[in-house]
């Protein structure tokens, strides 16, 4: 399972969730799932109850398991890094959670993944598991496939990182006025290697069954539109900067043609 889904996945400890509040994704409220395991026969262990034999009887018990996974969650994904979004989004590909229609956006949390997202949620709660063991299910439950073919191996490409630190300069001196922070360029650089990545493994993914994926962004208007964002005020001053400038240089043509008096 993708750390992604791990990473927003373990939601509130059961029970935790007020009558109140948001109600349970895919079951009524007050539905607990029930859940088998293991556990061992004695609560407690001492000397009146070890085995000899270094092992600990164990018996089999039955327990209510609450929904931990509520309206508005399946929007979480959407508070991730793009690379996490992605991670996400390919685990359930690779589940078979989306349709066959289904445009996957990597790295995009739209409607399409967060309504496929919030079918696990569905079955995560039904089932009492957690969002990694729902696309696991998932995964096991999937049909085979009819035949089987011999493919090559993915392999990806991606942009060199030095490239696109080079461009992540020059766009930010259009944008800000200066270079921008070192380890802000290295984690845009990263961040568009895994939209080009996520891209090319979703193409390599429908190859058989067909789709439509949506192409990644320019580098360069993906580098602008990250650096904005990344430094919202002097995005805004330098703007304001260039809309001065221009209106002094027009200013100035003005007085060529109609000097004062």
């Amino acid at each position: 399972m993708s750390h992604a889904a791990d990473k927003i996945g373990a939601g509130p400890p059961p029970g935790d969730a007020s009558t109140t509040g948001p109600k349970p994704i895919g079951v009524p409220e007050g539905y607990a799932a029930p859940v088998t395991r293991q556990v061992d026969r004695f609560a407690r262990v001492g000397p009146f109850n070890a085995n000899p034999y270094g092992t600990r009887p164990q018996r089999t018990i039955t327990a209510g398991m609450p929904p931990r996974y509520f309206d508005g969650d399946d929007y979480l994904p959407a508070t991730l890094s793009v690379e996490e979004r992605a991670q996400l989004q390919r685990a359930m590909l690779a589940a078979g959670v989306y349709s066959k229609n289904d445009v996957v956006r990597f790295g995009l949390w739209d409607d399409v993944s967060r309504k496929a997202y919030r079918q696990v949620l569905e079955l995560a709660n039904g089932s009492g598991l957690s969002v990694g063991d729902a696309l696991r299910s998932w995964s096991r439950a999937a049909p085979a496939a009819e035949e089987t073919s011999t493919r090559a191996p993915l392999v990806t490409r991606v942009s060199n990182p030095a490239d696109l630190a080079r461009l992540a300069d020059s766009v930010a001196r259009k944008v800000i006025g200066r270079k921008a922070d070192p380890a802000v360029v290295a984690r845009l650089a990263r961040e568009f290697q895994a939209t080009q990545a996520a891209e090319q493994t979703a193409a390599y993914n429908m190859a058989e069954s067909g789709g439509q994926i949506v192409e990644s962004q320019d580098p360069q208007a993906f580098m602008a539109d990250r650096i904005r964002k990344e430094y919202q005020v002097e995005a805004a001053a330098n703007d304001a900067a260039e809309v001065g400038a221009e209106f002094f240089k027009l200013l100035d043509e003005v007085n060529k043609e109609i000097p004062f008096l």
